[in-house]
């Protein structure tokens, strides 16, 4: 199963925008399987163009997660 299809079962939880290079860049974290995960994506044209899915570093989840109360 390629990360594009796993990256579609992500329960988001998260998000952050980056710029690297010449295009914004926007990073989503959730859960999938109970772990979390980072999916960083840009939007060209009217498509959404996945850059890559990764486990998130806990530093990440940390910053990026809303806890729930």
């Amino acid at each position: 199963m390629g990360f594009r299809s796993r990256a579609s079962e992500l329960e988001i939880a998260g998000y952050a925008r980056q710029k690297r290079g010449s295009e914004p860049r926007s990073r989503l974290y959730g859960q999938i399987d109970g772990r979390w995960y980072c999916f960083i994506y840009t939007l060209r044209e009217d498509a959404i163009r996945a850059i890559s899915l990764r486990r998130a570093h806990e530093d990440e989840v940390a910053r990026y997660v809303k806890k729930a109360h």
